[in-house]
């Protein structure tokens, strides 16, 4: 029974304060990067939704400023014209209207520096994708081009 007694004394001497260690050893980096990995990676997230949410709220004008063309034959710069509504942090910077299409630009003053714009018309082949600042290089780094 003595053996024992003795058995676990050495155990709590000399073993617990090495698994300790070793267990403070592994846990110190895993909950450093736990803490820290979802705020550095936050800033690319955070800022691909706040482009998707503008280039959304672009694609929405562009479906009222039909409804309206299709109504007075001509483009308005006034939004309430429209009774268009843009999300909750989104303001549409400008619309430029042409005699054939418009131009409108998108912004996120809360959460982005970028910038995202829509020209739409025959002038531009009714390409009438959304792009925001920085789309060009962002798929160039996804597909690994030069």
């Amino acid at each position: 029974m003595r053996v024992f007694r003795e058995i676990a004394e050495l155990v709590d001497l000399l073993v617990l304060p090495l698994i300790g260690r070793v267990v403070l050893f592994l846990l110190v980096p895993v909950s450093l990067v736990l803490l820290f990995a979802p705020r550095a990676c936050a800033c690319s997230t955070k800022a691909a939704a706040y482009r998707t949410v503008m280039k959304s709220d672009l694609r929405n004008l562009i479906v009222a400023q039909d409804r309206f063309f299709d109504e007075h034959k001509r483009y308005t710069r006034d939004l309430g014209q429209l009774a268009f509504r843009s999300s909750t942090g989104v303001v549409i910077d400008s619309i430029a209207i042409t005699p054939s299409g418009f131009t409108a630009r998108a912004s996120y003053p809360g959460g982005t520096p970028e910038h995202c714009r829509v020209d739409y018309g025959p002038a531009w082949n009714d390409d009438s994708r959304p792009t925001c600042d920085g789309d060009a290089s962002r798929y160039r780094a996804e597909r690994k081009l030069p």
